[in-house]
C-alpha cells in the first residue's frame, strides 16, 4: 500500500464511490486535515486557477467512512471533545462548492476591492496594487483551525457545514493571519456577495456576517498617526490613481461637472488684490495670512489658501472655462482689517491691498462683468458701524458721519453683477478685532469687546434701510435686482437664522418691526460702555488659553478639537 492509499486509510476514505487516482481529486480540506498523519501531503497550491472550470469535489462519502472519521476525530479530543470532533467533520466533509471556487471569487473581491476604494488595505504602499501581492486566502490547515478554537474556548457553532479559510497578509513581515468559515449559499454561484462569514470578535464572541462586510471592516485602514506626513499620502493616493484604472478624460464630462472641479480646484473662496504691472488690474489675489502666532482661529477665523491655478495649464479650452469659473463663482472676500496676503514672486508676506484702495480703483476701471458677483465682506466691528455711516464718539454712542467715505454700504449699488452677500464676522477674541464703543473710549486695545450677539443686531437694524434699497437699484435692464444675504464666521446659529430670514423674506414688509427695534435700541444705547454679554460662553471675554497641543495629539483625543474651539467661538447662545 502506498502513501496514498496509507493516508486515506488512515482517514477513512477509502470507501468513496469514486475511483480516486489523484491527490487533486479530494477535497482540499480533507487533505490538510490528513497532514500531521502523511508528510507527502502537506504541499498544495495556495492559488487556485481560476480560469479552471473543472471543480473537484466529492460526491459521496459511505456511511462507513464516516463513522470511522467520526472515531478517529474523537480520539484528538479533550475536554470539549464533541465541539471540535464536530468541527473537524465539518472540515473534511466538503460542502457542494469547491474551495477552489470560493477562493476564487474572494480573491476577485479583494482586487476589485483594492482599486475601489483608497483604504483597503492601506497600510500597505499602492505601489502593490495585486491581489497576489497582498491578501491571499486558502484552505485553513488542522493548526490554524484549532488555534480559532482555543483562542474561543472551543465554543464553535455545531451545525455550520462550510469550510474554513486562512487570509493571510503577503506583505506584514508578522505574517498577519485570520481564519474564519465561510458558507456559500446554497444553490448560487460563489461569488462573494453570496458568501457568509463565521468568525470570532476580540472578545470571543460568535457572530455572522456578509462576506463583503467581515473583509472591509477587517482589512479597511485609517491610520490618524499617518495623517501628519501629508506629502506621503498624497504620493500614495497619487499611486493609486494611476494603478486603478478609473482615470477619465476632463473634457469628456458634462460642463457642469467639470466646472465644479474647477471651482473645487482654484478654491470657492479669494482675496482680490490689485496688480499694478504693468496696468492696474483687479486680481484674485495670493490668499489671506491673518497671522496669529497661536493659531486658535484656525478652524473658526481660517486664512484663506492662495488660489490654485494650476489647471490653466492643461489646454486652452480648460483656460478659458477654468477662469470663467474663477471669475464667476469664486466669492471674493473684502477684508478691512489689515490682512496680509503671501506674494508669490519671491514667497514674501505683503501688505493686501486695502478694501478703500480696491473699491475706489473699480469706479476707473471695469473689471470682469461677473467678478463682483459673489462678495464678502469681513470686517471688524467698528468697521461694520463704519459701514453703514455709524462711527460712536464720546458722549454720542451712536453718531452717524455725514460724509460716505470709499467703504461705504452705498457704494455696492454701483456693482451691477452683485447676486449674493456675505457677512463674515470673525471671533471678538480675533487679534483683529475692535469694538468701537471700546475705540471711543481710548481702550480698545484693554477692554473686553462687545458682545458679538448684541452688536450684530445693532448693525443689521440700522443697516436695513440700506440693505432693502439694493434690491430696489435698476440694472441697465430696468429689473430690480435680488439680492441674496447671508452671515457666516463667528455668528450665534441663532443669529444666523433670524436675520437671514428677515433679509431674504420678500412675502412680508418687516420694516415697521425694524423701525420699533430701531427705537428700542436708541433708548437703550445712551452711555459710552461697552454692550455686556449674556451669553452661556462669553463671545467677548479671552480669559487664558486652555492648553497647548500638537495637531497630531488633537486629531487623536476625541472632542479635544471642539473644546478649544468653543473657547475661541461657541455658535451656541
Amino acid at each position: 500500500m502506498g502513501p496514498l492509499e496509507q493516508s486515506l486509510a488512515t482517514l477513512g476514505l477509502t470507501g468513496l464511490e469514486q475511483d480516486v487516482e489523484t491527490v487533486s481529486a479530494l477535497p482540499s480540506s480533507a487533505v490538510r486535515g490528513a497532514s500531521e498523519h502523511s508528510t507527502q501531503l502537506e504541499e498544495l497550491p495556495s492559488r487556485p486557477d481560476c480560469s479552471n472550470t473543472q471543480l473537484n469535489t466529492v460526491s459521496e462519502v459511505s456511511a462507513s467512512s464516516t463513522d470511522r472519521v467520526d472515531e478517529y476525530q474523537t480520539s484528538d479530543t479533550d475536554r470539549n471533545g464533541q465541539y471540535f470532533a464536530q468541527l473537524k467533520n465539518d472540515v473534511i466533509m466538503d460542502s457542494s462548492t469547491s474551495s477552489d471556487a470560493v477562493i476564487c471569487g474572494i480573491h476577485d473581491f479583494i482586487q476589485e476591492e483594492r482599486r475601489r476604494s483608497f483604504h483597503f488595505l492601506a497600510k500597505y504602499s499602492h505601489r502593490h496594487m495585486d491581489q497576489k501581492d497582498l491578501l491571499s486566502a486558502s484552505l485553513a490547515g488542522t493548526d490554524d483551525i484549532e488555534n480559532v478554537c482555543n483562542r474561543a474556548g472551543f465554543h464553535i457553532p455545531t451545525m455550520y457545514d462550510g469550510q474554513w479559510y486562512t487570509f493571510a497578509e503577503l506583505q506584514s513581515p508578522k505574517s498577519v493571519r485570520h481564519t474564519v468559515a465561510i458558507k456559500v449559499l446554497t444553490g448560487h454561484e460563489p461569488i462573494i456577495d453570496n458568501m457568509t462569514v463565521f468568525h470570532f470578535n476580540d472578545d470571543n464572541a460568535y457572530l455572522v456576517s456578509q462576506a463583503t462586510t467581515w473583509l472591509r471592516e477587517t482589512y479597511d485602514w485609517h491610520s490618524e498617526y499617518e495623517l501628519q506626513f501629508t506629502e506621503m499620502q498624497y504620493e500614495e493616493q497619487r499611486m493609486w490613481w494611476k494603478s486603478n484604472g478609473n482615470s477619465f478624460r476632463l473634457l469628456d464630462l458634462p460642463s457642469e461637472m467639470r466646472e465644479a472641479i474647477y471651482l473645487h480646484i482654484i478654491g470657492p473662496v479669494v482675496a482680490p488684490d490689485l496688480a499694478m504691472i504693468p496696468t492696474k488690474t483687479l486680481t484674485l489675489g495670493s490668499g489671506v495670512l491673518y497671522d496669529d502666532g497661536s493659531g486658535s482661529h484656525r478652524n473658526r477665523d481660517p486664512d484663506i489658501e492662495r488660489p490654485n491655478m494650476t489647471i490653466m495649464r492643461v489646454s486652452k479650452q480648460v483656460r478659458n472655462e477654468a477662469m470663467e469659473v474663477a471669475y464667476r463663482d469664486t466669492t471674493k472676500r473684502f477684508c478691512a482689517l489689515g490682512a496680509r496676503h503671501f506674494h508669490s514672486l519671491d514667497e514674501r508676506y505683503e501688505q493686501l491691498a486695502s478694501v478703500a484702495t480696491i473699491w475706489t480703483s473699480i469706479r476707473s476701471f471695469s473689471p470682469h462683468a461677473s467678478f463682483l458677483r459673489n462678495i464678502q465682506l469681513e470686517m471688524s466691528a467698528a468697521m461694520f458701524f463704519r459701514f453703514i455711516g455709524i462711527h460712536p464718539i464720546r458722549h454720542v454712542p451712536l453718531y452717524v458721519i455725514r460724509e460716505e467715505g470709499p467703504v461705504h454700504v452705498n457704494t455696492l449699488k454701483t456693482f451691477p453683477a452683485l447676486q449674493n452677500l456675505d457677512f463674515r464676522f470673525f471671533s471678538p477674541k480675533h487679534k483683529n478685532a475692535v469694538c468701537p464703543w471700546a475705540r471711543a473710549l481710548g481702550t480698545d486695545g484693554n477692554d473686553p469687546h462687545s458682545c458679538q450677539k448684541e452688536w450684530i443686531d445693532y448693525f443689521f437694524v440700522f443697516a436695513w434701510d440700506a440693505l432693502r434699497g439694493l434690491n430696489e437699484t435698476q440694472t441697465a435692464f430696468k429689473a430690480p435686482k435680488c439680492v441674496t444675504y447671508s452671515l457666516s464666521g463667528c455668528v450665534k446659529n441663532s443669529t444666523r437664522k433670524h436675520w437671514q430670514h428677515l433679509l431674504n423674506d420678500k412675502r412680508v414688509d418687516h420694516t415697521p418691526k425694524i423701525k420699533s427695534w430701531e427705537e428700542q435700541i436708541r433708548l437703550k444705547k445712551t452711555n459710552d460702555g461697552i454692550i455686556p454679554c449674556s451669553c452661556s460662553t462669553s463671545c467677548a471675554v479671552g480669559g487664558p488659553p486652555l492648553f497647548q497641543c500638537s495637531e497630531h495629539e488633537v486629531r487623536r483625543i476625541e472632542g479635544l478639537q471642539t473644546e478649544m474651539d468653543k473657547y475661541y467661538w461657541d455658535f451656541e447662545d
